[in-house]
C-alpha cells in the first residue's frame, strides 16, 4: 500500500493538496509541526496529576512520582547549550524533582530515540547536569531507581552544586 501511494501521481499530489489545505486552515498545528518535525510526539496520556505526558512510560514514572508525593515538574526547563561541540541542541529533560534537584531522563524505545540518547548522555556530563537515566526495562522496579537512586543522586556533589537558576533565563 505504501510503495503504490508512492509511485502513484495523482494519489501522491491529492494528498500533499489535502496536507497544505489543513495547515493553512489550522495555523497552530503548522508551528506544532514546525516545531517538533514529522514524527510529532503529542502530549496525550494524562497522568494522575493532570498533565500530559508523551509516552506510557513517562506516564507510568509520573504516576510513581505522584503516589509517593515526590513533587516534580514535566518539561518545564530547557537546557540550552551553548559550549563546542554540542552548541545550539536545547535538551528539555522529562522530569525536574527540586526536592533532590535533579532531572529525570526516560529512553523510551522507539528507534529514532536512539540518537537522542546518545547526544543526550554526552551533554549532561560534559555540563555537570545530575540526571537519573530510566529506560523501560527499569520501569518494571521504580521502587529503585527513582527513589533510592534519585536520593542518592540528590545527595552527590555534583547535584549539590547544581544551580538551575543559571539555566532559567
Amino acid at each position: 500500500m505504501t510503495n503504490w501511494w508512492k509511485e502513484h501521481p495523482s494519489a501522491k499530489k491529492a494528498m500533499a493538496e489535502k496536507i497544505k489545505r489543513f495547515f493553512i486552515a489550522n495555523p497552530k498545528a503548522l508551528e506544532e509541526f514546525i516545531k517538533h518535525g514529522k514524527n510529532l510526539l503529542k502530549k496525550h496520556l494524562r497522568t494522575n496529576q493532570k498533565f500530559l505526558v508523551r509516552s506510557k512510560g513517562e506516564q507510568k514514572i509520573a504516576n510513581f512520582l505522584y503516589e509517593n508525593k515526590i513533587p516534580c515538574s514535566y518539561e518545564s526547563i530547557s537546557l540550552p547549550i551553548t559550549t563546542k561541540p554540542y552548541a545550539g541542541n536545547i535538551c528539555p529533560p522529562d522530569f525536574y524533582i527540586p526536592k533532590w534537584n535533579i532531572f529525570i531522563e526516560f529512553y523510551g524505545g522507539y528507534p529514532s530515540a536512539w540518537k537522542k540518547k546518545v547526544l543526550k548522555n554526552k551533554l549532561y556530563p560534559a555540563h555537570k547536569i545530575p540526571v537519573l537515566a530510566i529506560t523501560p526495562a527499569e520501569l518494571k522496579n521504580l521502587g529503585y531507581y527513582p527513589l533510592k537512586q534519585g536520593k542518592t543522586l540528590g545527595e552527590t556533589p555534583m547535584a549539590m552544586k547544581f544551580e538551575i537558576g543559571k539555566w532559567i533565563k
